[in-house]
């Protein structure tokens, strides 16, 4: 990650700071639902302590590759500001995370396991916001669609093998977020939906 150089200049600071408290919040709530489901305690990896030094060192990583990924492609035309689209900020953020690697188990097979778990749990929770949908409606889809069952293996196999220090797919996996958002919609919208969700 020290290699990438790229111009922050154009960021907004605001944008960023809430990129940070969604991180914390993600990893928190992420930690909180692991312990009740698993009973296990997770650890980070050498080097961080706090859910605070997880959400810096991600939103760090997150906002690099993406400017260095994303610069060329997607400028506002008012102010020049990078605009992305949701489904890039999730897969920007599924790619980190991956990359990065938080948390450690006692196995390496079992630490890319729970890691790309964090990886879906954020982009369900972002793609979730974006679109009104109520997260224990998409997982109660999720049980019961063997489509959307079988998509979501798919991309959990994929994100298990794919490495992003080599490629950075942000393009090719946006569109996979986007048309699991498309399956969901064509499944059963109104179990999806969820009118009391604020976003």
């Amino acid at each position: 990650m020290d290699s990438f150089n790229p111009d922050f200049s154009n960021l907004n600071n605001d944008k960023v700071a809430k990129r940070f408290d969604d991180i914390v919040k993600w990893t928190q709530n992420f930690i909180d639902n692991y312990k009740i489901s698993s009973n296990i305690d997770l650890n980070f990896r050498s080097g961080i302590e706090t859910i605070e030094e997880v959400a810096t060192l991600l939103n760090t990583a997150y906002w690099k590759r993406m400017t260095m990924t994303l610069e060329g492609f997607l400028k506002s035309k008012t102010n020049n500001e990078l605009v992305v689209h949701h489904t890039k900020i999730i897969s920007g953020l599924e790619l980190t995370i991956i990359d990065i690697q938080p948390f450690l188990l006692n196995d390496s097979d079992d630490t890319l396991l729970v890691n790309t778990e964090f990886a879906l749990f954020v982009g369900l929770t972002i793609l979730c916001a974006w679109n009104d949908f109520e997260v224990n409606n998409i997982i109660k889809l999720l049980e019961e669609d063997s489509e959307l069952k079988e998509f979501w293996s798919d991309h959990q196999t994929w994100l298990i093998n794919v490495k992003p220090e080599f490629e950075y797919p942000v393009f090719l996996n946006s569109q996979v977020w986007a048309l699991f958002h498309k399956l969901i919609t064509n499944s059963k919208i109104n179990e999806a939906k969820s009118n009391s969700f604020i976003r």
